[in-house]
């Protein structure tokens, strides 16, 4: 909860950073309260685990992981504050997580999705190692873009796949 105002003033509020997600920026610091509450709501159910980025520089927060598990697979998002885009931020976060998701036994993917227009993230996905699957047509609604569902890409990694890229 001691993050709430770092949150907001880093990201939560900002419509650039929050263009392709599937939730609006936050017009006021109590929203991102509503959400750190339900962060730790899901995480106490086991339903859904986000994690703060820091960066190793400063220790500044800089955006957020989470991980949704569900029979064997993994399912990974992920958000950086707009300063510290293209620093290899993201990358480094989702390659992190992968490699600690694959430290568990029972998880045999990991997938992420972005929506078709956001290239940057896809770029993410490749670089962590992840290779695209298939178009998801009419997939979630980003409300920053669209009330409608728009098309979205899927990456993914087997653990397979994975142990042989780190054998390599």
């Amino acid at each position: 909860m001691g993050d709430i105002y770092v949150l907001f003033t880093t990201y939560t509020q900002d419509s650039e950073v929050t263009r392709f997600t599937t939730w609006k920026p936050h017009v006021s610091i109590e929203e991102t309260k509503s959400f750190i509450k339900m962060c730790i709501e899901k995480w106490n159910k086991k339903d859904e685990f986000n994690y703060i980025i820091e960066s190793k520089e400063n220790k500044r927060l800089i955006g957020m992981i989470k991980v949704k598990t569900d029979q064997g697979k993994a399912n990974v998002g992920y958000v950086i504050a707009r300063q510290y885009w293209n620093n290899g931020y993201a990358t480094e976060s989702v390659l992190a997580m992968i490699d600690t998701l694959f430290g568990l036994e029972d998880i045999t993917e990991v997938r992420a999705f972005c929506d078709v227009q956001n290239n940057a993230s896809a770029k993410v996905m490749a670089k962590a190692g992840m290779n695209f699957v298939k178009n998801l047509p009419n997939y979630i609604i980003h409300p920053n873009l669209s009330n409608d569902k728009r098309d979205c890409l899927l990456y993914s990694i087997t653990k397979d796949e994975y142990e042989k890229k780190r054998s390599r």
